[in-house]
């Protein structure tokens, strides 16, 4: 992913990669645009840097990522500024797998409550797991 620019990338878009070849796990991130500095940024909750953090739109590209698909924010402008302001109000949260991960963070930034489908799902898979063996 060399040139995140072809992408058109507005603030509040869900930048989707995936973790391992299978493509079953992904790390989610969100592009945050050009701040007062001039630069672009993207927010990611990532558990190498152990938690919340802005990069810039250059050191995310050039680290090897494999972007899977951009999920596009479809808010108002004002709802982007509010996705740009929750990102940086963010900044240096924990990352935890189960509690707050990379997904918990991106849907909480673009739509204000944390959630993740992954966790949902292991956790939803665990248990009928669990019913069905003490059958």
């Amino acid at each position: 992913m060399e040139n995140l620019q072809q992408y058109f990338l507005r603030p509040g878009d869900q930048l989707v990669e995936a973790i391992f070849a299978t493509g079953l796990t992904k790390h989610f991130a969100v592009y945050v645009g050009r701040l007062s500095d001039g630069q672009e940024w993207i927010a990611e909750n990532h558990h190498h840097t152990g938690g919340v953090r802005l990069v810039t739109v250059r050191d995310y590209a050039t680290a090897g990522r494999s972007l899977v698909r951009i999920d596009r924010f479809m808010g108002t402008e004002q709802e982007r500024q509010q996705v740009i302001l929750r990102a940086l109000r963010l900044a240096g949260k924990s990352y935890d797998l189960v509690q707050y991960n990379c997904e918990h963070f991106a849907t909480e930034v673009t739509t204000g409550l944390a959630e993740s489908k992954q966790v949902r799902n292991v956790v939803g898979g665990l248990l009928l797991i669990s019913l069905w063996r003490s059958e």
